[in-house]
């Protein structure tokens, strides 16, 4: 056979080679970790140094700019980056497993690790890079900064919401929520017409935790005719708590007028959640605009119809919902039977009128109402 015709010094300069290849593979994995370690246990003495400073400024209980300019200096890229990780590593470990109280003990040193933050110049060499041309330079630079709580950041961050990375943007973005800069929420808004629908549920849960403050700029962002943005506009606001005494006055009013307009839109999830945010305005007069709503050809749009019904409370729409239990969508006579089920007692003639109606799924619904109501009677 041919092959074994093959020489004995082709197969004897086979076996050389690859056990050549194997030795210097090995040569090279010792001198890898031979030329690293000096490097890593420089980087570690270097960590220990500027820990061992941070501490000592943390003692007092007042520091001052020439302290930290004296104990902080850094000289190099390598001393930056050291001294970053020391005060980045003590600000997370001061929210690990966060109570209230935990959260609120915190805050004194919170505020001197960020004054440190601030004073040894991290906070404008990583701001500045913020406008480096390598997008992973800014991503690792927002990323940072957001994770600092520098309030130095604040308008960085909102010139930073126009960048052509749109993780740029989200990470400047969820920087501003963190810092609660109430500012920033019309920009965050703005933000809205350029990103994704995952993006945009992220902006809306940032806004929703501005809570009341959010309030006033989403009114006037309302005036838009961007779909996307008003969608996402209309959502946050049906899970932002409004506050007590209407003090919105004039804006207030604006609102409702707006969400009345929102109720004929032609996107169905828009007309839904402008019947959210308006059942929980508890003003009787608006169910002459939600009841006509539960015949809305969208399901999901009966649905929060009803929902918002049993909200209102009004006898003006009992008949409507009593009707809607008999809805072809399970989850519309479901929402209509829970919100008859906020009436009481008081609408239980009404339901037994109909305990032989036609409509299979209304008698079932009916029967099951009046069943709740004997429960609670007992």
């Amino acid at each position: 056979m041919d092959f074994l015709n093959i020489s004995f010094n082709t197969v004897l300069y086979t076996n050389y080679f690859f056990l050549g290849l194997i030795i210097a593979m090995i040569a090279f994995i010792f001198l890898r970790r031979l030329f690293i370690y000096p490097i890593k246990y420089l980087e570690e003495e270097r960590y220990n140094i500027y820990e061992k400073r941070v501490n000592k400024l943390l003692k007092k209980t007042e520091i001052i700019r020439g302290d930290v300019h004296r104990e902080l200096t850094t000289k190099s890229h390598y001393d930056r980056t050291a001294l970053e990780a020391v005060l980045l590593k003590k600000i997370e470990e001061l929210y690990v497993g966060p109570s209230l109280r935990s959260s609120l003990l915190a805050l004194p040193q919170k505020n001197k690790l960020t004054f440190l933050f601030d004073e040894s110049g991290i906070s404008d060499w990583r701001i500045a890079q913020l406008k480096s041309p390598r997008v992973w330079t800014r991503r690792r630079a927002a990323d940072i900064l957001g994770k600092s709580g520098t309030r130095k950041t604040i308008v960085p961050f909102i010139i930073s919401l126009r960048d052509k990375d749109e993780d740029v943007r989200l990470i400047c973005a969820k920087g501003l929520g963190k810092l609660k800069a109430r500012r920033s929420i019309p920009f965050l808004i703005s933000v809205l017409k350029e990103c994704t629908t995952e993006r945009c549920a992220m902006i809306a849960d940032i806004l929703i935790d501005f809570g009341r403050f959010a309030i006033t700029p989403i009114i006037d962002a309302l005036q838009t005719e961007h779909e996307q943005t008003l969608f996402w506009l209309v959502r946050s606001l049906a899970e932002i708590s409004f506050p007590e005494g209407r003090s919105l006055s004039d804006d207030y009013q604006l609102l409702i007028s707006r969400l009345k307009d929102l109720t004929h839109h032609e996107d169905p999830n828009i007309r839904a959640y402008a019947i959210v945010c308006l059942s929980k305005m508890e003003l009787k007069e608006v169910d002459q605009q939600v009841c006509p709503l539960i015949n809305d050809k969208s399901a999901f749009v009966r649905e929060k119809a009803a929902f918002a019904m049993g909200q209102l409370k009004t006898t003006h729409c009992e008949d409507a919902l009593i009707k809607a239990l008999g809805d072809k969508s399970w989850n519309v006579n479901f929402a209509a039977r829970n919100a008859l089920l906020n009436y009481g007692p008081k609408i239980e003639p009404k339901l037994k009128a109909h305990l032989k109606d036609r409509n299979e799924m209304r008698r079932k619904r009916c029967a099951e109402i009046i069943e709740e109501f004997d429960w609670i009677l007992i």
